[in-house]
């Protein structure tokens, strides 16, 4: 396997699950800094009112504010490892606005710092793929075994169904309990202006929680999941073995089956490493620039779909108790999904989020240095990320430069337009209006921003799956994720997808990664 992402440990347990694979992990392995994970775990020993000042400077230092009308980047323990460069994205440039940070280098990817929201897309979204909805669902429900999975069986639940046993979260915010309490006394009207609100659906170990508030900084208690939790836990068992320090710059195969070609990052020295399998797992822009340096030498130019990101504060007219006084935890706590379209299908969904400290960076300067006015609106403040399927949304294109036998070519990140969105987006705000005397949580849509291209890491289908055989050279893999030359190289994450709904990204990638390996690992295959 190539990459330690969530799609590598959806392999991984597919592979190990037989007991008669042998597994190798290539990884470029960037991790959390040594004094940093030495304060963390010293943290996870202790409750945080013992921590002291030196512990908790290094486990909850500041969040820097991010560019105006931008999100801060997130950081894990205020380290910035989980997007650092180590080769992978070294010839990655970015147009204004766009994410030049896209390809992760590290142990577990970008899951060290995702928000943790886990659940299937529709079955409405699938029936548009070639695999069956039904051939997905025990992928999915093996994800969810293995992950810990807080949910609530609500409205949700009537297009996207739990598929596992769930835990439930820890007390919800004055804010977000009081949102669904109005929401449930007029749920007929809400639910006829096709709008639903539900609990957050969360891969995170509710029940050990404490409620220290340090979810979007970093949980040293290690509650909230990553692949490299699952990776860590099969590479001790010497179930898989764990290769770090390696950059895959081609792939292919010959006679004696698949190789990978490598280079170590501290030494540049190049490195064959043979297979009978290779499962191409670098996410969706670093499996895209393998790809095609592997086998499309005459492509210039890479299409991908994403989820586009919509920033958006809500205001109450109710007040709450001042969020600062009070110790909650501050990942998503409830969502909003708002159909638009054909049912099940054209939907946009809002995570929303109680206070955190960014929330503070976000205000105005004026606003900030009065505090009355500072309590009275964080006092009545939610925020939300939302996003749109990805047929609605901006794409992202990838301009390819020259192809290099020994290292990664050059790639280019620029958005290109879509012109439903604009549309799309005003479809969506008027349903919130219509709803917000109901719910008392009214959108302040002149704050409203739509994140560049790539910002919202839900991104995939440059070489999407495709009914039958795919076509010779062309930018389409089988339902293995195949292309058409290959016959032992499997792309598995976000690039083989064939579109990318609103309703969250890793566990449909995990599933699918998961149906791959299952399906090619079987003996009886």
């Amino acid at each position: 396997m190539i990459g330690a992402g969530p799609a590598s440990a959806a392999v991984a347990l597919a592979a190990t699950s037989t007991g008669r694979t042998e597994v190798e992990i290539l990884d470029i392995g960037e991790r959390l800094e040594g004094d940093k994970r030495v304060a963390v775990e010293r943290a996870a020993r202790l409750q945080p009112a013992d921590w002291g000042e030196p512990i908790a400077r290094e486990v909850a230092p500041p969040q820097s504010p991010g560019a105006r009308g931008e999100l801060p980047q997130k950081l894990l323990f205020g380290s910035d490892f989980p997007y650092r460069d180590r080769g992978q994205r070294t010839a990655l440039t970015a147009a204004a606005g766009a994410n030049a940070r896209a390809v992760s280098a590290a142990f577990g990817g970008f899951s060290n710092v995702w928000g943790a929201q886990i659940m299937p897309f529709s079955r409405a979204t699938i029936d548009r793929w070639p695999v069956a909805y039904d051939e997905l669902l025990p992928h999915y429900a093996a994800i969810l075994r293995h992950l810990p999975y807080a949910a609530a069986d609500d409205d949700y639940s009537e297009v996207l169904p739990l598929l596992a046993r769930a835990t439930a979260l820890p007390a919800l915010s004055p804010a977000v309990a009081a949102l669904l309490a109005r929401y449930h006394r007029h749920r007929d009207a809400v639910r006829r202006r096709d709008v639903t609100v539900g609990q957050a659906r969360l891969a995170f170990d509710a029940p050990r929680c404490i409620e220290c508030g340090l979810c979007l900084t970093g949980c040293p208690y290690g509650l909230i999941y990553s692949a490299s939790q699952t990776l860590a836990d099969l590479s001790v068992s010497g179930r898989v073995s764990y290769r770090p320090g390696m950059l895959a710059c081609r792939v292919g195969e010959d006679a004696g089956g698949a190789w990978v070609k490598a280079r170590a990052v501290d030494t540049g020295e190049l490195t064959t490493v043979r297979a009978d399998r290779v499962f191409v797992a670098c996410g969706g822009i670093g499996s895209t620039q393998l790809a095609v340096n592997s086998a499309r030498p005459s492509t210039a130019t890479v299409n991908l779909q994403e989820s586009v990101q919509v920033v958006l504060p809500f205001l109450s007219a109710r007040p709450q108790p001042d969020p600062r006084t009070l110790s909650t935890f501050t990942l998503n706590q409830c969502n909003m999904l708002v159909s638009y379209g054909r049912p099940g299908l054209d939907m946009a969904q809002f995570h929303l989020y109680p206070y955190n400290s960014s929330f503070d960076d976000a205000l105005p300067t004026w606003v900030r240095r009065c505090p009355p006015m500072q309590r009275t609106i964080l006092r009545r403040t939610i925020a939300a990320l939302g996003y749109l399927p990805s047929w609605d949304s901006p794409g992202i294109r990838l301009d390819i430069g020259r192809r290099h036998p020994d290292r990664l070519p050059s790639v280019s990140v620029t958005a290109t337009p879509n012109p439903s969105t604009a549309g799309v987006l005003r479809r969506v705000f008027a349903r919130m209006l219509r709803v917000a005397p109901a719910l008392d949580l009214w959108p302040v849509l002149p704050a409203a921003r739509v994140s560049g291209a790539a910002k919202s890491y839900h991104f995939g289908g440059s070489f999407p799956h495709v009914t039958g055989a795919p076509r010779m050279g062309a930018m389409e893999t089988d339902t293995l994720g195949r292309l058409s030359e290959w016959h032992r190289i499997h792309m598995v994450d976000g690039a083989v997808l064939p579109s990318v709904a609103a309703t969250t990204f890793t566990l449909s990638v995990m599933a699918n990664a998961h149906r791959i390996a299952t399906e090619v690992l079987d003996p009886r295959s």
